[in-house]
Parts: C-alpha cells; sequence; structure tokens
C-alpha cells in the first residue's frame, strides 16, 4: 500500500501525464495538487465549456472547494467516494451563489481517466461530461 502511494505521488509531480489508476486515493492526491480548470463541459450534446472560462477551482485539503474568477468566488464542498469500484467526485456548490451554470456541474461525476494533470469524468449515465485540467 505504501508503496503505491509513493509511486502515484511520483507520478503526480514527476511525470504528470502518466496514467494513474482511479482508485480514491489517487483521485483524493491529485485534485489537491495546484489549481484547476474545465477543460470541457458538456451537457447533453451542448458543449457548455464557455461557461466556466476565467474559472479556477481550487480543491482544498479539507474538502472545502472555491471557484473564483470573473471577478466572483464561488464555495462550496467536494468529495472522492468509492460507489464499489466507482471513483466518483461529488461537487456542491453553496446555495448563496448566484451563477446558475455551476449548478450544472453539481453531481456525482464519475472518474473515467486520471493524470496527475487531468480528471475525466462523466454524469447521467454518460450524458454529461467534465474535464478538469491542472493549471
Amino acid at each position: 500500500m505504501k508503496l503505491r502511494m509513493i509511486v502515484s505521488i511520483a507520478c503526480i509531480l514527476l511525470v504528470p501525464s502518466c496514467t494513474l489508476k482511479p482508485e480514491k486515493g489517487n483521485v483524493e492526491n491529485v485534485i489537491q495538487q495546484g489549481l484547476w480548470k474545465v477543460g470541457q463541459f458538456i451537457n447533453g450534446s451542448v458543449d457548455e465549456t464557455a461557461d466556466f472560462e476565467g474559472y479556477q477551482f481550487n480543491f482544498h485539503v479539507n474538502h472545502y472547494l472555491v471557484a473564483s474568477g470573473n471577478n466572483h468566488t464561488m464555495t462550496g464542498s467536494w468529495e472522492v467516494k468509492d460507489d464499489n469500484g466507482s471513483i466518483q467526485i461529488k461537487i456542491h456548490f453553496n446555495s448563496d451563489n448566484d451563477h446558475l451554470e455551476f449548478t450544472q456541474i453539481e453531481e456525482e461525476w464519475e472518474v473515467m481517466e486520471l493524470t496527475g494533470t487531468l480528471v475525466k469524468t462523466t454524469a447521467d449515465g454518460g450524458e454529461k461530461f467534465l474535464d478538469l485540467e491542472r493549471l
């Protein structure tokens, strides 16, 4: 177990593009490294990536989530869970946030691909796709 954790951290820091097994610990370690942006958000057949242009996401160690940009800051929470082998990132924004586009990414996103710089996810039975790219 310790060796796997060391290899995962080394992969994240030294070779950020190497593919990691989407396990709970790996996802938590990766997502907490630096700032992230929405590289792609597909909602059904509509590409809504532009709605998140200029925003940076910070997934804090204490599961506190901050999305900031375009003179706005949204706060919320995040969590990684293992649902019978399906690793999911749950994203929630506080109700006082007035940007409706952020409610569209409040989901339990199943992690499909994981590297040190990219997290590819899907939700709603493959109807939604969210790619997070590390800045």
